[in-house]
Protein backbone atom coordinates (compact mmCIF):
# COMPACT_ATOMS: atom_id res chain seq x y z
CA UNK A 1 0.00 0.00 0.00
CA UNK A 2 1.17 3.30 -0.95
CA UNK A 3 0.32 6.91 1.39
CA UNK A 4 0.09 10.17 0.12
CA UNK A 5 -0.12 12.90 1.76
CA UNK A 6 -0.60 16.09 -0.50
CA UNK A 7 2.09 15.28 -2.93
CA UNK A 8 -0.28 16.77 -5.73
CA UNK A 9 -0.49 20.13 -4.55
CA UNK A 10 3.68 20.62 -4.94
CA UNK A 11 5.91 20.85 -7.66
CA UNK A 12 5.76 22.13 -10.88
CA UNK A 13 3.29 21.04 -14.18
CA UNK A 14 5.17 18.43 -15.31
CA UNK A 15 6.07 16.74 -11.83
CA UNK A 16 2.25 16.95 -11.36
CA UNK A 17 1.42 15.37 -14.63
CA UNK A 18 4.08 12.18 -13.49
CA UNK A 19 2.34 11.73 -10.21
CA UNK A 20 -1.47 11.54 -12.00
CA UNK A 21 0.13 8.84 -14.54
CA UNK A 22 1.57 7.00 -11.91
CA UNK A 23 -1.54 6.84 -9.66
CA UNK A 24 -3.32 5.77 -12.78
CA UNK A 25 -1.00 2.83 -13.40
CA UNK A 26 -1.61 1.94 -9.34
CA UNK A 27 -5.17 1.95 -10.39
CA UNK A 28 -4.92 0.42 -13.35
CA UNK A 29 -3.09 -2.14 -11.93
CA UNK A 30 -5.11 -2.66 -8.82
CA UNK A 31 -2.98 -1.46 -6.50
CA UNK A 32 -4.22 0.54 -3.14
CA UNK A 33 -3.67 3.70 -2.28
CA UNK A 34 -4.50 6.11 0.50
CA UNK A 35 -4.22 9.42 -1.15
CA UNK A 36 -4.82 12.53 1.74
CA UNK A 37 -5.57 15.87 -0.20
CA UNK A 38 -7.76 18.68 -0.32
CA UNK A 39 -8.11 18.65 -4.09
CA UNK A 40 -11.40 17.29 -4.97
CA UNK A 41 -11.00 16.49 -8.37
CA UNK A 42 -8.13 14.60 -7.65
CA UNK A 43 -10.49 12.76 -5.28
CA UNK A 44 -13.15 12.00 -8.27
CA UNK A 45 -10.54 11.19 -10.99
CA UNK A 46 -8.59 8.61 -8.65
CA UNK A 47 -10.33 6.88 -5.32
CA UNK A 48 -13.34 4.51 -5.70
CA UNK A 49 -13.76 5.03 -1.63
CA UNK A 50 -13.06 8.43 -0.08
CA UNK A 51 -13.52 9.38 4.25
CA UNK A 52 -14.30 12.55 4.71
CA UNK A 53 -12.74 14.36 8.13
CA UNK A 54 -13.67 17.03 10.48
CA UNK A 55 -11.90 17.95 12.87
CA UNK A 56 -9.99 14.58 13.34
CA UNK A 57 -13.71 12.95 13.45
CA UNK A 58 -15.08 10.99 10.36
CA UNK A 59 -17.93 12.81 8.61
CA UNK A 60 -18.53 10.09 5.82
CA UNK A 61 -16.80 7.08 4.52
CA UNK A 62 -17.75 5.47 1.34
CA UNK A 63 -18.14 5.92 -2.32
CA UNK A 64 -15.67 8.94 -3.43
CA UNK A 65 -18.48 10.86 -5.08
CA UNK A 66 -20.76 10.85 -2.35
CA UNK A 67 -17.79 12.15 0.09
CA UNK A 68 -17.35 14.96 -2.15
CA UNK A 69 -20.90 15.56 -2.54
CA UNK A 70 -21.38 15.72 1.27
CA UNK A 71 -18.06 18.04 1.07
CA UNK A 72 -19.10 20.19 -1.11
CA UNK A 73 -22.20 20.96 0.45
CA UNK A 74 -21.22 21.46 3.72
CA UNK A 75 -18.95 24.22 1.65
CA UNK A 76 -22.10 25.62 0.37
CA UNK A 77 -24.11 25.75 3.72
CA UNK A 78 -20.91 27.22 5.16
CA UNK A 79 -20.62 29.64 2.20
CA UNK A 80 -24.24 30.78 2.14
CA UNK A 81 -24.43 31.48 6.01
CA UNK A 82 -21.42 33.54 5.65
CA UNK A 83 -22.89 35.80 2.71
CA UNK A 84 -26.65 36.49 4.11
CA UNK A 85 -24.78 37.56 7.17
CA UNK A 86 -22.56 39.80 4.37
CA UNK A 87 -25.52 42.03 3.13
CA UNK A 88 -23.94 45.06 1.94
CA UNK A 89 -24.93 48.43 4.04
CA UNK A 90 -25.96 51.29 2.16
CA UNK A 91 -22.96 53.36 2.57
CA UNK A 92 -20.97 50.13 0.88
CA UNK A 93 -23.72 50.54 -2.13
CA UNK A 94 -23.60 54.28 -2.38
CA UNK A 95 -19.28 54.33 -3.07
CA UNK A 96 -19.98 52.04 -6.07
CA UNK A 97 -22.79 54.60 -7.29
CA UNK A 98 -22.25 56.60 -10.78
CA UNK A 99 -24.12 58.30 -13.31
CA UNK A 100 -26.73 61.37 -12.62
CA UNK A 101 -28.30 59.83 -9.35
CA UNK A 102 -32.12 60.77 -10.26
CA UNK A 103 -32.46 57.18 -9.24
CA UNK A 104 -31.09 55.71 -6.30
CA UNK A 105 -30.44 51.65 -6.11
CA UNK A 106 -32.13 51.13 -2.70
CA UNK A 107 -31.23 47.18 -2.54
CA UNK A 108 -30.78 43.99 -4.86
CA UNK A 109 -31.39 40.75 -3.70
CA UNK A 110 -30.96 37.29 -5.20
CA UNK A 111 -33.12 34.47 -5.36
CA UNK A 112 -33.69 30.73 -6.34
CA UNK A 113 -35.99 29.27 -8.96
CA UNK A 114 -38.73 29.02 -5.93
CA UNK A 115 -38.66 32.53 -5.03
CA UNK A 116 -35.58 31.87 -1.62
CA UNK A 117 -33.45 34.62 -1.06
CA UNK A 118 -29.93 32.85 -2.35
CA UNK A 119 -26.17 33.84 -2.23
CA UNK A 120 -24.67 31.23 -4.40
CA UNK A 121 -25.41 29.36 -7.99
CA UNK A 122 -24.26 26.90 -9.58
CA UNK A 123 -24.06 27.09 -13.50
CA UNK A 124 -26.93 26.61 -15.55
CA UNK A 125 -29.38 27.88 -12.47
CA UNK A 126 -32.16 30.41 -12.65
CA UNK A 127 -31.59 33.54 -10.92
CA UNK A 128 -33.71 36.34 -10.21
CA UNK A 129 -32.40 39.80 -8.77
CA UNK A 130 -34.70 41.96 -7.37
CA UNK A 131 -33.60 45.66 -7.65
CA UNK A 132 -35.38 47.84 -5.11
CA UNK A 133 -35.09 51.77 -6.69
CA UNK A 134 -36.15 55.38 -5.72
CA UNK A 135 -36.42 57.70 -8.92
CA UNK A 136 -36.28 61.11 -7.36
CA UNK A 137 -37.41 62.46 -10.68
CA UNK A 138 -40.16 60.93 -13.27
CA UNK A 139 -37.65 58.72 -16.22
CA UNK A 140 -39.35 58.18 -18.78
CA UNK A 141 -37.75 55.34 -20.68
CA UNK A 142 -35.82 53.49 -17.57
CA UNK A 143 -33.42 50.75 -18.27
CA UNK A 144 -31.99 48.49 -15.58
CA UNK A 145 -28.84 46.28 -15.58
CA UNK A 146 -26.55 44.32 -13.88
CA UNK A 147 -22.85 42.79 -13.48
CA UNK A 148 -21.99 39.66 -12.03
CA UNK A 149 -18.84 39.31 -10.68
CA UNK A 150 -16.30 36.29 -9.21
CA UNK A 151 -15.58 36.72 -5.62
CA UNK A 152 -12.02 37.47 -6.90
CA UNK A 153 -13.27 40.32 -9.22
CA UNK A 154 -13.36 38.77 -12.48
CA UNK A 155 -16.35 39.88 -14.32
CA UNK A 156 -18.95 36.50 -14.86
CA UNK A 157 -21.60 38.46 -16.90
CA UNK A 158 -23.51 40.92 -17.46
CA UNK A 159 -26.69 42.31 -19.25
CA UNK A 160 -29.76 45.01 -19.28
CA UNK A 161 -32.97 45.49 -20.00
CA UNK A 162 -32.48 47.42 -22.82
CA UNK A 163 -30.21 44.40 -24.07
CA UNK A 164 -32.69 41.86 -23.29
CA UNK A 165 -36.03 43.56 -25.08
CA UNK A 166 -37.88 44.99 -21.88
CA UNK A 167 -39.59 48.11 -21.85
CA UNK A 168 -40.33 49.42 -18.46
CA UNK A 169 -43.33 52.07 -18.30
CA UNK A 170 -41.98 55.00 -16.60
CA UNK A 171 -41.24 55.53 -13.31
CA UNK A 172 -41.18 57.59 -10.41
CA UNK A 173 -40.92 57.17 -6.41
CA UNK A 174 -40.18 53.65 -5.38
CA UNK A 175 -40.67 50.49 -6.88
Amino acid sequence: MLLIDEVLAVGDETFQHKCYERLQDFKRRGKTFVLVTHDLGAVEKFCTQAMLLRDGRVVTSGPSRKAVDIYRGQVAEKEEGTLSEATPQVAEIASHRWGTQEVEIVSVTFHDSNGAVCHRFKTGESILIRIAYNAKVRIEDPVFGVAIHRSDGVHVTGTNTALEGLQFSPIEGGG
